[in-house]
């Protein structure tokens, strides 16, 4: 999934690809995406783009939590 928001990745959003990769989005992340976004979504390049947004702002919430755990445990040591 963290892939999902690169260049090299936008072969996902072409036939005859589209299909098969937004049944899966919509099996597995159909929720996370309802969740993410309030209005609905219905075309499938809006999925995979709303998608590829999430993944890099849960990045990006996880990176900074990382630093702030990171930074606590230094503060700690010293």
């Amino acid at each position: 999934m963290r892939l999902l928001p690169e260049p090299a990745m936008k072969w996902v959003s072409h036939s005859p690809f589209r299909p098969k990769v937004i049944g899966l989005l919509d099996s597995q992340f159909n929720d996370v995406i309802s969740q993410e976004k309030k209005e609905e979504i219905k075309l499938a390049h809006q999925k995979i783009e709303r998608l590829a947004e999430i993944v890099k702002d849960q990045e990006q919430s996880f990176l900074t939590s990382l630093q702030m755990l990171t930074s606590l445990r230094t503060a700690i040591l010293l």
